[in-house]
């Protein structure tokens, strides 16, 4: 699994053509707001294979699938279920909301925080 900040995963979706950017946050959150171009796919853990099945649908194996969720967190533990169902997953690292500093290091900014294009509610205050 590879990973990306949000500016690199834009770049990459503006260079790859076929690259896809996958949010995996509840589907409450992402019609609250979401980065332009995103396909909603919510991913829980226990329901892995619903991810994978879903994913297999609707995108061609071995397709680069850049995974964003709130801060990164869940969007790495799906990008290793997209692996395994043949995909190239990338992790967007900071998510949507970004990662704090703390005891995981020091933090990463997020989608909303860095400007970058979005649909629907704005940057999280």
């Amino acid at each position: 699994m590879g990973s990306a900040s949000p500016t690199e995963a834009l770049a990459i979706l503006r260079s790859d053509r076929g690259a896809r950017l996958v949010d995996v946050r509840p589907s409450e959150a992402f019609e609250a707001g979401h980065p332009d171009g995103a396909v909603s796919m919510p991913f829980v853990g226990a329901l892995a294979n619903e991810l994978a099945d879903r994913a297999t649908e609707a995108f061609e194996p071995g397709q680069t699938l850049l995974v964003i969720g709130h801060s990164g967190m869940r969007s790495g533990a799906a990008c290793r279920v997209l692996e395994a169902a043949g995909f190239q997953a990338v992790n967007v690292v900071g998510g949507v909301d970004g990662l704090p500093s703390g005891r995981f290091g020091m933090g990463a900014p997020g989608w909303r925080e860095l400007g970058l294009p979005w649909v629907g509610a704005e940057r999280k205050e």
